[in-house]
């Protein structure tokens, strides 16, 4: 059931995740920050694992030093119930920014073109079924 799109050490976000807990989904992303002011409001590139219990997701991947993110699935400061998911995005209520919106993104090293337009339709929906397995929601 694993979809490796991009090496799990891509980037050394695997360190945040908890020890047991098997990546299902490793891709990189487009962040958006949401919420804040114009002036904030920024796109990013990440790395982002997904997990049975999680979703891990790095800062920008243009920094000089990464800084790792895990939002577990049943922790609900950081997803807002069904809301948080759409069938192509998936967003985190993240501290004090308001949200960040991840949305698939291709890199040509890694996958083609034709398979990447497929899996970015459902990259939500498959995040959101993991949420909702967690929850006893399914």
């Amino acid at each position: 059931m694993s979809q490796l799109y991009v090496p799990i050490d891509y980037t050394g976000l695997a360190e945040v995740i908890p020890a047991g807990d098997d990546i299902l989904y490793s891709t990189l992303a487009r962040g958006n920050i949401l919420g804040v002011s114009v002036k904030q409001k920024r796109k990013h590139k990440a790395h982002v694992l997904v997990t049975q219990n999680g979703f891990a997701a790095t800062n920008s991947l243009r920094k000089k030093e990464l800084k790792f993110d895990y939002y577990p699935w049943t922790d609900g400061k950081f997803f807002k119930k069904r809301r948080s998911f759409s069938k192509k995005r998936v967003v985190v209520f993240y501290r004090t920014a308001g949200q960040i919106q991840y949305q698939a993104v291709l890199d040509p090293q890694f996958e083609d073109k034709a398979s990447f337009v497929q899996r970015k339709k459902v990259f939500g929906a498959f995040c959101k079924d993991l949420y909702l397995k967690a929850n006893g929601l399914l």
